[in-house]
């Protein structure tokens, strides 16, 4: 059954979808009054609903059954990355929502290359709407909290009271994220991924300082995509 999401949550058991997801079902699937669909809150909740009416700017449902399903991760990973191009963003978003990250921070380091202002609202919209079609296709009821492009600063500053922190690097003298992890699976955990050509050494010491533990993925330099999706997978994987 195909599933959409629900920006709000049923009231007297009846739900609304306006938007794309209206649009999906007036002129895309082409449904009809008294065809069922499965809704899905964000935070968990999914439910079935019957359409009732569909009209011009919305779609009105009648819920017909309800649950709480939340197959997330039982540690809650948080992917801190620099910001890359737009469709190896698009397929980091998708991703980490697809392997059960929690949380998915991008900053501007001092070597980003993709030009993009803090607290860009149309490149998060963008990326929220990402998330929300691979939780659709996925079969996750949470979605990915994906916070503003914010400075490499303002990250060390929200991580200061989290549990575990890794910096990944490409140093063959550091230990592997497998043993970092290994030996101290976290309730939260937060994996922090440079850009191409790595973190600078400032921005290395400041993160050590920060209480970043460096850790490795491997002999291979990888792009900041698939580092970050090697990294999440590491992470499911463990708690498999």
């Amino acid at each position: 059954m195909r599933r959409f999401y629900l920006r709000d949550r049923p009231v007297s058991g009846i739900a609304h979808l306006d938007g794309d997801e209206a649009h999906h079902v007036r002129n895309v699937l082409r449904l009809n009054s008294g065809d069922d669909i499965t809704l899905f809150d964000g935070s968990g909740g999914e439910y079935v609903g019957r359409i009732q009416l569909i009209g011009r700017k919305d779609v009105t449902l009648q819920i017909i059954s309800q649950s709480h399903r939340d197959p997330a991760l039982p540690v809650h990973l948080i992917v801190a990355c620099s910001i890359v191009k737009h469709r190896a963003m698009d397929l980091l978003v998708q991703k980490c929502t697809e392997l059960g990250a929690a949380e998915l921070w991008p900053c501007v380091t001092q070597r980003t290359s993709v030009k993009v202002p803090l607290a860009d609202l149309g490149k998060h919209m963008k990326w929220q709407r990402a998330s929300i079609e691979a939780a659709k296709q996925c079969g996750r009821n949470t979605l990915l909290t994906i916070r503003p492009p914010m400075s490499f600063e303002e990250l060390l500053a929200f991580s200061k009271d989290e549990q575990l922190k890794v910096m990944l690097s490409v140093s063959e003298t550091v230990v592997s994220l497998r043993d970092v992890i290994g030996r101290q699976m976290p309730d939260r955990l937060v994996v922090l991924i440079g850009p191409e050509g790595g973190l600078s050494e400032d921005e290395q010491r400041l993160a050590n300082s920060s209480g970043f533990v460096s850790a490795s993925m491997g002999p291979f330099v990888l792009r900041t995509e698939t580092a970050a999706l090697a990294a999440a997978a590491a992470v499911l994987f463990h708690c498999g």
